[in-house]
């Protein structure tokens, strides 16, 4: 399981243009170059990394990193930011802190935001990056539960405008629909072959959401993601994973004409017509597609699930139902 997730991040930091590497120690020892970088540009003080090894999880190492990233930084001094060098700084310190708990990932990120408040551009080049990197769409680091916390330090500043306030509370007001825990609102649907039924009556011990828009090849391109797993196959072949599908949209033709989701999954479409979604506005989708992992209760494993996150959960979900 954490050989997969570990080649999964390998695969995305390549796409953004970083070395791969095929274990963990690596990732984080290869935040030295950077340090170093940094240190050059912006005076951060330097990480001692040599006991990075002594260390027996990478929980710890990226406890150890997160209390020592940002020490002796220049806040207050905006000449840094004029160094597109600086830029990569905010990716890599979001790669290390990924292997801690959340609540440690949280509170370092609200205390890298408090630190980054000594004047308006420093906090506002913070608060862009974190966006850009957690909240947008199309990230490959995008998490709600880590952006959520920024956001709320963010009401706090004294350099928040009325339309950054706006803007803030509208993605708060999404994030409680739905959060990861919770039993997930249910959808009345009918299906590709006309038959009504509704979420909550789906039986299985997980059923994976994925609301989609017909010729979005994003959509395609994630099943065929999806489809070269072995886990999901198993799972899905087993009976222990269901997935479906939704439409939310009014484009008979286009659902009819769809051919991209699996015949295992239930095919389905809004009975109204993006009533629940959009007008009633029960499920946040930002983007095509948007993936749910629920479980048997139909409580939240996974929020707009990116497939690294889901892959994981599919291995758990092997080793506790079929091993």
């Amino acid at each position: 399981m954490m050989k997969k997730s570990i080649l999964i991040v390998a695969i995305l930091f390549v796409c953004m243009g970083l070395e791969a590497r095929e274990n963990v120690n690596p990732v984080f020892h290869g935040m030295v170059e950077n340090q170093v970088e940094s240190a050059r540009i912006g005076r951060a003080s330097f990480v001692p990394f040599r006991y990075l090894d002594e260390m027996d999880s990478d929980a710890d190492r990226s406890k150890y990193m997160i209390e020592r990233f940002w020490n002796d930084f220049p806040f207050h001094d905006t000449n840094v930011l004029h160094d597109d060098r600086f830029r990569g700084t905010i990716q890599h310190y979001l790669r290390v802190i990924q292997f801690a708990d959340l609540e440690t990932i949280q509170q370092s990120l609200m205390e890298t935001i408090r630190s980054a408040d000594t004047n308006e551009r420093m906090w506002r080049f913070f608060i862009e990056a974190f966006d850009f990197h957690l909240n947008d769409a199309l990230s490959g680091m995008r998490n709600l539960q880590w952006i959520e916390p920024v956001w709320h330090e963010m009401l706090r500043s004294r350099w928040i405008t009325f339309s950054d306030s706006a803007r803030v509370n509208f993605f708060l007001r999404m994030a409680n629909k739905n959060p990861i825990g919770s039993v997930a609102t249910d959808l009345e649907f009918v299906t590709f072959q006309g038959q009504r039924g509704r979420m909550s009556e789906i039986e299985a011990e997980l059923l994976l959401v994925f609301f989609y828009i017909p010729g979005c090849p994003q959509c395609a391109m994630t099943i065929e993601w999806l489809e070269m797993d072995t886990a999901y196959h198993e799972l899905i072949n087993s009976g222990i994973m269901r997935g479906f599908a939704f439409y939310p949209g009014e484009d008979m033709n286009a659902f009819r004409s769809y051919r991209a989701i699996p015949n295992t999954w239930i095919n389905a479409r809004d009975p109204d017509g993006m009533s629940q979604l959009e007008t009633d506005g029960l499920y946040q989708m930002r983007g095509a597609p948007t993936i749910y992992l629920l479980d048997r209760d139909k409580r939240v494993i996974l929020k707009d699930a990116r497939l690294d996150l889901l892959f994981n959960e599919f291995d758990r979900a092997r080793d506790r139902f079929l091993r």
